[in-house]
């Protein structure tokens, strides 16, 4: 403890000679304590090759808050070097955790060509680290954040359901809807065409993250990206296990709400008694029209 404070008070070109008669082993258990900001001026004139050993270390230990600290001061050069150390996906997401400074997040994601981008999701999804992922994507800027989630969308089928499966469970769904908001249609369109949405429970954990959050406004904006069938399974579930979502929605959706069409075009893929149920739980609304007159009738 007590040389992590001195380093980080010495002058920098003394503690980076100092450094240079010391092992890597005692460099990175000073980083432990190390304050990152205090000795960004050391940072600076570090060798990188040393900080790449220091990262390896670090990353055996599993030293990752501490590494996340010190990405908010290192240098693109080093920064990268370091980021090019770190072969797994999985390593990178539980650092990136830790990070304060989201420009520097923004940079590593820029730094990643499309292959280690991928290995990232694959980890995300084998690891259960979606929460992560998501976390990660809320903080970074638009342009990283489109290009992670616009590649996340294009995975293959067991990515996608582990995704689905992931934000059922953690409630992720504030989240997906706010950067759903900002995609392409057909990213959000391939997402929501995956089997994992004929699962009545993830559907209830959609409803209930709907009610709970006061996400109205966003399902409503991207109901029409869902499809008429899935949008009927919400309205088969909602109405056979959530009628209170059915009364509450139906106080908001109007004849002319760019879901209209969807809704009523849904309720058509509905047995007769369920869409009688859908209806009658929406109260006297505009909602309980849509759905008692589809648009196959």
């Amino acid at each position: 403890m007590l040389s992590g404070r001195i380093a980080g008070e010495m002058p920098p070109d003394r503690a980076i000679e100092l450094s240079s008669r010391l092992s890597d082993t005692f460099l990175a258990d000073t980083c432990l304590e190390l304050d990152p900001e205090r000795a960004k001026p050391i940072i600076a004139g570090f060798p990188v090759a040393r900080s790449v050993a220091i990262t390896r270390l670090l990353l055996a230990r599993g030293e990752y808050i501490t590494m996340g600290r010190f990405v908010d001061v290192l240098p693109d050069e080093t920064l990268f070097a370091a980021t090019d150390a770190i072969d797994s996906g999985a390593d990178l997401l539980k650092i990136s955790f830790f990070v304060e400074d989201s420009q520097r997040l923004d940079a590593v994601i820029a730094h990643l060509d499309t292959e280690r981008r991928r290995a990232v999701i694959d980890a995300a999804a084998a690891e259960d680290l979606w929460p992560e992922v998501i976390a990660t994507l809320r903080r970074i800027g638009p342009e990283a954040r489109h290009a992670l989630a616009e590649l996340a969308l294009a995975q293959r089928a067991e990515i996608l359901d582990s995704l689905i499966r992931a934000a059922a469970e953690h409630d992720l769904w504030p989240s997906l809807l706010t950067i759903g908001r900002e995609l392409p249609d057909a990213s959000v369109e391939r997402l929501a065409d995956q089997p994992a949405f004929d699962d009545a429970r993830v559907v209830r954990s959609v409803i209930d993250s709907v009610v709970a959050n006061d996400l109205w406004d966003a399902l409503q904006t991207q109901l029409p990206l869902m499809g008429p069938t899935r949008c009927a399974r919400l309205l088969e579930v909602a109405a056979t296990e959530r009628r209170a979502f059915l009364a509450e929605f139906g106080q908001r959706v109007t004849a002319e709400d760019s879901c209209a069409d969807t809704l009523r075009a849904g309720s058509a893929h509905l047995a007769a008694p369920v869409r009688a149920e859908a209806a009658a739980a929406s109260g006297r609304t505009t909602l309980a029209g849509l759905i008692a007159e589809p648009a196959a009738s």
